[in-house]
């Protein structure tokens, strides 16, 4: 079980913003064209970070195996 979290965008221009979002939606998407992952993205995701923006805390709260995170 995967979780893939909001890439977070480090440049000044908040246009670049929807570039993350675009980034962090692609790396699912490709997990999942290659088939053999669960995939938690979303409003889950969202639910989570709200306690915690620590990738650990929110992935074991999610019940992932594993975190993708990215800038």
């Amino acid at each position: 079980t995967v979780a893939v979290l909001p890439f977070q965008d480090l440049t000044p221009d908040a246009a670049w913003g929807d570039v993350a979002a675009i980034l962090a939606d692609g790396v699912g998407r490709r997990l999942l064209q290659a088939g053999g992952y669960r995939l938690i993205v979303g409003s889950v995701i969202a639910r989570a970070m709200h306690h915690s923006s620590d990738p650990e805390v929110v992935g074991r709260s999610v019940g992932a195996d594993l975190v993708i995170e990215g800038t």
